[in-house]
């Protein structure tokens, strides 16, 4: 082969790579670096706290980044963990009491959710979880004992957990009461109005479903009882939950109760990627006024909110984001780099 002949022979070559193979990887690259243009996020049904609050966050998200939000309303933390950790669902709302649970495969959930993140802390409640009719005989949850209670929680069973805490403040177990199943909270309401039971868990005095069922049938909400004794199973089976005094006139509340504050966050996947986990947080950083507006349990929510102690490894796109705001500390570090050996 003549030289004349190998130059036009490499060169025919070369142009195929040109022309073929450097246009799929400008391709790959571009895929890489790309915001997907819509993110699903999983929150509470109508009538929760977080439906609310989960509303402000899609805003921020739809408002201030090339990304919208296909806002999915469902059961409850049992049913979209799993959707989110394969990857079904972008994010959605959880419990740092319940999300290190999912990582782990514990209790309600029968693998671990290895690919389960954190992307930011979001409200927190201060729930009071028992109500009964206005005209009950049930004042304390001493009361319970041998009482129709609704109970299992198939779609959000951490919802049981806060139950058994408020039981435990009486002295009381699910033992003592008479068990009714139920799937949700929007469950649990209704069987309170249709006399299923004598009481059933409610969430708070400004949850929307808690008001619609007083102006329907007049319903109470039972204070906890010995805050020692809430305190101790608060620790067993929420931790990282403690006892608050809700007050009276605080939504449908006519008297003082001791409640608990439980923490929610936004939790994603290793599914979603590092640039769009970024651009999540940021906007909402930036934004955290919304937040602020639009619901009296996120009426102090700050930024001192976003970056909290890792229960689960953090999403490698938040802690980016983290860092560049210098709240990332080394304590901080080194806990996710824990959690995510232990997998």
């Amino acid at each position: 082969m003549t030289i004349k002949k190998i130059i036009v022979f490499w060169g025919s070559i070369c142009l195929v790579l040109a022309l073929v193979v450097l246009p799929c990887l400008t391709g790959c690259a571009a895929e890489e670096g790309a915001l997907p243009s819509t993110v699903s996020f999983a929150t509470y049904p109508s009538g929760w706290a977080g439906n609310v609050v989960g509303a402000a966050f899609a805003q921020i998200i739809t408002t201030y980044t090339p990304m919208s939000v296909d806002y999915k309303p469902m059961a409850g933390t049992t049913v979209w963990a799993p959707m989110i950790n394969r990857g079904e669902i972008d994010m959605g709302f959880d419990k740092t009491c319940d999300a290190p649970r999912a990582y782990k495969g514990t209790l309600e959930y029968t693998y671990p959710h290895t690919n389960y993140r954190l992307l930011f802390g979001a409200h927190r409640l201060l729930a009071v979880q028992i109500c009964v009719r206005e005209d009950s005989d049930i004042y304390k949850i001493g009361d319970l004992r041998g009482k129709r209670v609704t109970s299992d929680f198939t779609a959000n069973a951490v919802v049981e957990m806060e139950m058994m805490c408020a039981l435990a403040s009486g002295g009381l177990t699910y033992d003592d009461v008479i068990k009714v199943p139920v799937t949700d909270m929007s469950d649990s309401l209704q069987a309170l109005r249709d006399g299923r039971v004598d009481a059933c868990y409610a969430a708070g005095p400004t949850i929307a479903g808690a008001v619609e069922l007083d102006a329907a049938i007049g319903i109470r909400f039972i204070s906890n009882e010995d805050e020692n004794l809430l305190q101790k199973a608060l620790d067993e089976l929420l931790p990282g939950c403690t006892p608050g005094v809700i007050k009276a006139g605080t939504g449908i509340l006519e008297e003082d109760v001791l409640g608990f504050w439980l923490p929610f966050v936004v939790t994603t996947s290793t599914h979603l990627s590092e640039d769009a986990a970024y651009e999540i947080v940021k906007a909402i950083w930036e934004h955290e006024e919304i937040v602020r507006g639009s619901h009296v349990c996120a009426a102090d929510w700050s930024h001192d909110d976003m970056c909290l102690k890792p229960t689960i490894p953090y999403h490698p796109g938040a802690i980016r984001f983290y860092k560049e705001m210098g709240v990332w500390t080394e304590e901080f570090e080194k806990l996710n780099e824990e959690l995510l050996e232990a997998q």
